[in-house]
């Protein structure tokens, strides 16, 4: 399954990959009330390798691990899953616009990797993409609002 969402926000590309990006750990959890937590488990700043470890409230309880794979400043922020029960890739890409925000584009891949998660994929499905969109306006609202 994919979603991709495009929104804009007047923040600067620098700005909004700051927020996003290189401050992931410290504000995911602000646009995603699931979240429980997001550890770095990696030393260094965030970039290309980072690892970290999320624990989410979707169908329980749910642990993954993950690391960051693609890390162009100001540009793109990508992170895969590599445990957990679904293969999962979430992408933000940047792009400066003509007012002189950004524009955003986000992309989320989720795919099961287990025969329980294949069955209940469906619902599962439709649970995320609205959770996926409303996490998304709470970014962009946080965004705009960021003093």
């Amino acid at each position: 399954m994919r979603i991709s969402v495009t929104f804009s926000t007047a923040r600067s590309p620098s700005e909004a990959f700051g927020f996003i990006a290189q401050d992931f750990f410290k504000n995911h959890q602000k646009w995603d009330p699931d979240l429980i937590s997001n550890v770095k488990l990696s030393d260094g700043p965030i970039g290309v390798g980072t690892r970290g470890r999320s624990v989410t409230k979707f169908a329980g309880k749910q642990t993954a691990d993950f690391e960051v794979t693609e890390f162009e400043l100001n540009k793109s922020f990508v992170f895969v899953n590599t445990s957990g029960a679904v293969a999962l890739e979430r992408s933000y890409f940047f792009k400066p616009n003509r007012s002189g925000g950004t524009d955003i584009n986000f992309v989320f891949d989720m795919n099961p990797r287990r025969l329980d998660t294949k069955l209940a994929f469906p619902v599962l499905g439709a649970i995320t993409r609205k959770k996926v969109n409303k996490n998304i306006e709470t970014l962009r609202s946080l965004l705009d609002s960021k003093k």
